[in-house]
């Protein structure tokens, strides 16, 4: 039973998946549904809209190697403050130098404190095969999401998601992130696979079982035959 138990697992965990995904669907399809406020990220599901009022920190963050039209540069990331919380928002791509010891010169933020309107997202995952370059100049040039990094820079800032800057905020480059998101379709497909081979599993498992006991059943018929037989010709 272990099999089908695992097989009705599998099924379930598709169908929450679905679940997840319509969600974030409906996150980045309705420009409305806007939180409002530091006190509403740890409530923002991935995706979602938030309206926060902060001050840029003024030390940018580069992420290395970002092709752009066919153009080399990096995406901005640029940490958001207010107290003692710190979130970091990506603002956009920026074209690059042809030297590499040359970093772009990013246009000045003006305004002491602003808002901002962004979509929340995870902090990014990373493999790193080899050491993460992180320059020693600001903007700082880096190539993998290591929180200790980010960190050993600005205590304050969370680690665990990240904001991606709305389109004419205060501070946005060119924008190139869009949410890509795998419909609920696929996981309802992988649901109904899983379940199907369930059910198959269990009609095997009881044709198998009714076949077994009909073969006893006849075993012990048998049984019952010959013994009487032999009790007829011991009477005779």
């Amino acid at each position: 039973m272990s099999g089908l138990l695992g097989l009705l697992s599998l099924s379930h965990w598709q169908w929450s998946r679905s679940h997840e995904k319509a969600a974030l669907q409906q996150n980045t399809a309705s420009p409305g549904n806007v939180l409002q406020g530091w006190g509403e990220l740890d409530a923002a599901e991935r995706f979602r809209k938030i309206r926060l009022t902060g001050a840029y920190l003024g030390r940018d963050w580069l992420l290395d190697n970002q092709i752009h039209q066919g153009q080399f540069g990096y995406e901005v990331f640029t940490p958001l403050c207010k107290d003692q919380s710190c979130v970091l928002v990506g603002r956009g791509w920026i074209a690059g130098q042809i030297q590499r010891d040359q970093l772009p010169v990013l246009p000045t933020l003006t305004e002491s404190v602003v808002t901002v309107t962004a979509k929340r997202d995870h902090w990014p995952e990373t493999v790193l095969v080899d050491t993460n370059e992180v320059s020693d100049q600001w903007p700082r040039r880096f190539q993998a999401w290591l929180a200790e990094d980010f960190i050993a820079e600005e205590p304050r800032l969370r680690t665990d998601l990240l904001l991606r800057l709305e389109a004419d905020e205060p501070g946005a480059l060119i924008l190139r992130w869009t949410p890509v998101v795998m419909g609920p379709e696929k996981h309802l497909g992988y649901a109904f696979q899983w379940f199907a081979m369930a059910v198959a599993w269990l009609v095997l498992w009881i044709w198998v079982w009714r076949r077994g006991s009909a073969e006893v059943k006849t075993q012990a018929q048998a049984q019952t035959t010959q013994q009487e037989k032999k009790q007829q010709e011991s009477h005779s």
